[in-house]
């Protein structure tokens, strides 16, 4: 199904209107996409934890985390051919969820795990080197890079409520920009914050790892709590 770029109106008389599809609300675009005529408008995500990947050259990730809570177990990188990240993530399961991340993985410095009011950093800047095999034969080479249950990365966690400093800074400098506050954009219409929150993602450099829909959520997150 393909993505909405305008819609057309015709009126008996022969009139007609054209709207781009920014201009189409949420509501008339899911009517549509019920409809088979389009794919169905964006979201914002609402979940309870948003994960966020900061890169060295300044990349940022965002991965929702619909959890009660969340922890980092582990992260490392196996090297074959290519490089794959290995996250490993504590969800108060039986099991710990496992994420694979493709881009540059050993440049990833930091990560974030962000909730209403709580945020945990881990510096991923540490490495512990393992192989197995001979690694021109076919064997790995595996880099770790966080360990929980690793005496030697325990100061490699804290619990930093001003860590999103930064980004709460480029955010509230592009709704100055706007001429916004914080509780002028929350209060509007889900297809006017969407296009808003888009045009803040682009200023901040974070991108959907999996789905836009992520960003949107995360930076309502920030935006609620700078709104106080």
């Amino acid at each position: 199904m393909k993505k909405l770029k305008r819609l057309i109106i015709e009126y008996e008389d022969g009139t007609g209107k054209q709207l781009e599809s920014a201009e189409v609300s949420t509501a008339v675009q899911a009517f549509l996409a019920d409809a088979g005529l389009c794919t169905p408008p964006p979201e914002i995500s609402q979940v309870k934890h948003y994960l966020v990947l900061q890169w060295k050259d300044g990349w940022r990730e965002v991965m929702a985390v619909n959890s009660s809570t969340a922890d980092l177990l582990r992260y490392y990188v196996i090297r074959r051919i290519e490089d794959r990240g290995r996250l490993v993530l504590d969800l108060g399961a039986d099991y710990p969820e496992l994420r694979v991340i493709e881009r540059t993985p050993m440049e990833i410095s930091r990560l974030l795990i962000v909730s209403d009011g709580s945020v945990k950093s881990y510096n991923l800047g540490l490495e512990v080197e393992g192989y197995e095999g001979t690694f021109e034969a076919g064997g790995k080479k595996e880099f770790t890079r966080y360990d929980r249950d690793n005496p030697y990365f325990q100061g490699e966690f804290s619990e930093a409520p001003d860590i999103t400093g930064e980004i709460e800074g480029v955010v509230a400098a592009a709704l100055e920009d706007k001429g916004l506050t914080p509780a002028d954009l929350l209060s509007m219409e889900q297809d006017r914050r969407i296009r808003e929150y888009a045009d803040i993602a682009r200023a901040a450099g974070i991108k959907g790892a999996q789905r836009q829909s992520d960003v949107y959520g995360f930076i309502e997150l920030i935006l609620k709590k700078l709104a106080g």
